[in-house]
């Protein structure tokens, strides 16, 4: 079924939007955020009754077996929106630089003849901070010039760097007036001249960048009015993008994946008639509705996410870009630094495990976190969940800043952490099956956690790693005081 409805949303897109021009929606929606949320409803408002007819003895686990699916099907329709945008166009060929407006469904031209305006050359920069906890700095560069003898038609160049985020404020703007030279010089000395061909820029930041670049000079333009073309210097047979072969593979993969989650699992017969029935079906078992209702057993997982959205929706008030926001905000407003605590800012050791950039951590973070919750406090009292949590971000932020002064520290990442570790240990005394399944979720997930963490820079890798390491020692410290009770409560 979800192969079927990947194929509609595509057939969709490609009448709708390559063919028609009607859509309207900016690339980065169409490829990275749509295929999520439409992931997302589906699982939770279709596939989720049919897991019932998996057989578990904690049904607060079906929130891994949500995510795991979601995430399956969220990269699959990803997949297949990339390839839409750059495989499906032909290279149409014009003699002349002003036939491109005769082709407004078009994506790919071949120009025979063109001269730019050399004169008019504009400039735009910008920056933000990438990553799913901010390590990566990026700055970018957006030239544009018009074609000579044609009006609304502009040439576009993008340059773009990355570098670590862990640096001064000082070192970090040298980088930044270093990088605007090299945009400049760059810009004079590339040979355009010698362009294969032209991609015409589609809705997106990339196009907004050029726009402004325009909008420098005051410009007297109309916005939808406008084509930017950016030259492409490779063949257009090897242009990049998803190939059909590896799309069909990747899906393929991403589907055996979730076959072989649901393999082993064994068929509940209650839940396999509850399936087949027509009757209304009620969830409030799920974790995910436990937080969204402060239901008992999810209390303490409930108080964080809230807690987390709130502070993410005060600082889109403040003015926060939902995608790539600026570390000055959260520098000023509750984030947290070596030099920020010697100064005496005490109390963002409580704002800064809430913080977020962007909506990409928040997504993730929280929906780690609700599995690594959903887990725990059902386990132990909703008070010492929240302790786990508040005494593990703590700590983890003393060792962040001390082991790198300049890092920037918040987020709920080490929080969660310390919860993993926790139930890690707390699972370990523990025979029964679920808390077996918990012992190997909870290793899985910090191990994930501080690969990503060193794949990705490892400016972040002390503050997980700290996270970690304080959830062992109290996970230890409740063990060694409540063995007996836990053993007790899990036989109940």
């Amino acid at each position: 079924m979800s192969l079927s409805i990947i194929g509609g949303l595509a057939l969709i897109r490609y009448v709708l939007d390559i063919k028609l021009g009607i859509l309207g929606l900016k690339t980065e929606l169409i490829e990275l955020w749509a295929p999520f949320i439409i992931s997302f409803l589906l699982v939770h408002l279709v596939f989720r009754r049919r897991f019932l007819v998996i057989k578990m003895k904690d049904r607060d686990l079906t929130d891994f077996y949500y995510l795991i699916v979601t995430i399956v099907i969220g990269a699959s329709t990803m997949g297949v929106q990339i390839y839409l945008s750059n495989q499906v166009y032909d290279l149409i060929h014009v003699e002349k630089i002003e036939e491109v407006k005769n082709y407004p469904n078009e994506k790919y031209f071949h120009v025979q003849k063109f001269s730019l305006d050399e004169e008019t050359r504009l400039y735009s920069f910008d920056y933000n901070v990438s990553g799913e906890d901010g390590e990566d700095l990026n700055f970018y560069a957006y030239v544009v010039a018009p074609f000579k003898g044609v009006d609304g038609i502009w040439f576009g160049k993008e340059y773009s760097q990355t570098h670590a985020n862990n640096l001064s404020n000082q070192a970090k703007n040298a980088q930044y007036e270093s990088f605007q030279k090299f945009a400049h010089r760059m810009s004079l000395k590339e040979e355009y001249s010698n362009a294969s061909y032209f991609e015409r820029c589609r809705n997106s930041d990339e196009m907004d960048g050029f726009l402004h670049a325009i909008a420098t000079q005051n410009f007297a333009i109309e916005e939808e009015d406008v084509i930017i073309l950016t030259p492409q210097m490779g063949s257009f047979e090897h242009r990049s993008g998803v190939t059909g072969f590896r799309l069909i593979v990747g899906v393929l993969v991403f589907h055996l994946i979730i076959v072989l989650i649901f393999y082993y699992r064994e068929i509940d017969p209650k839940g396999l008639k509850k399936y087949k029935s027509k009757k209304k079906i009620e969830f409030d078992d799920e974790i995910i509705w436990k937080v969204i209702s402060f239901k008992e057993g999810a209390k303490g997982v409930s108080f964080i996410f809230w807690m987390c959205t709130l502070v993410f929706i005060v600082f889109l008030g403040l003015g926060m870009n939902l995608m790539y926001p600026s570390f000055d905000l959260f520098h000023e407003y509750g984030a947290l630094n070596q030099y920020i605590f010697e100064y005496g800012e005490y109390w963002r050791f409580l704002t800064a495990p809430f913080i977020h950039i962007g909506i990409v951590h928040w997504f993730f973070a929280m929906a780690f976190f609700l599995i690594a919750g959903g887990m725990l406090e059902p386990i132990v009292k909703g008070k010492v969940f929240l302790l786990v949590f508040i005494i593990s971000s703590i700590l983890a932020i003393l060792i962040s800043i001390y082991s790198i002064p300049n890092a920037l520290v918040f987020g709920s990442d080490s929080g969660m952490m310390g919860v993993l570790a926790f139930l890690l240990v707390v699972s370990a005394i523990l025979k029964t099956e679920d808390a077996v399944l918990h012992l190997w979720v909870s290793i899985i997930l910090i191990l994930i956690k501080l690969v990503s963490s060193v794949l990705s820079g490892g400016t972040d890798f002390m503050y997980l790693a700290g996270g970690a390491f304080s959830g062992l020692i109290l996970g230890f410290i409740y063990v060694f005081f409540q063995k007996k009770s836990l053993i007790r409560k899990e036989k109940k």
